[in-house]
């Protein structure tokens, strides 16, 4: 499954909420044919924002048995590996972060922009 939350469209610029990529899609470009379809239909947006962020059910089954202080020092290490992954995936499609916050914004460039 590949989907998207769009929070708003502001004129130029849109919100998304999410990006989500199943596992078994991931590292095929599914995610980046989603962001470009998106800004493709949306001919009037020239910034696209995010704030990436990870869903613990993606990883849930890397913690099932788990407990206590055990279960929590897992989780721990797995969301800060899967939040290293998403924000290089965001790198990669042409976001920046925006100075200290979390949100990363890309700016669109269409061919007549060029």
């Amino acid at each position: 499954m590949v989907g998207y939350d769009e929070i708003s469209t502001e004129g130029e610029i849109l919100v998304l909420g999410l990006v989500l990529v199943e596992k078994e899609w991931r590292r095929k470009g599914m995610g980046r044919w989603l962001i470009e379809r998106l800004v493709e239909r949306k001919k009037a947006v020239k910034w696209v924002v995010v704030k990436p962020m990870v869903v613990r059910g993606d990883f849930s089954a890397e913690l099932r048995g788990l407990k206590g202080a055990e279960l929590e020092e897992k989780r721990v290490l797995v969301e800060e590996r899967e939040l290293r992954n998403a924000l290089a995936f965001y790198r990669s499609v042409g976001f920046q972060r925006l100075g200290a916050s979390g949100w990363w914004a890309m700016k669109v460039t269409r061919g007549e922009d060029e």
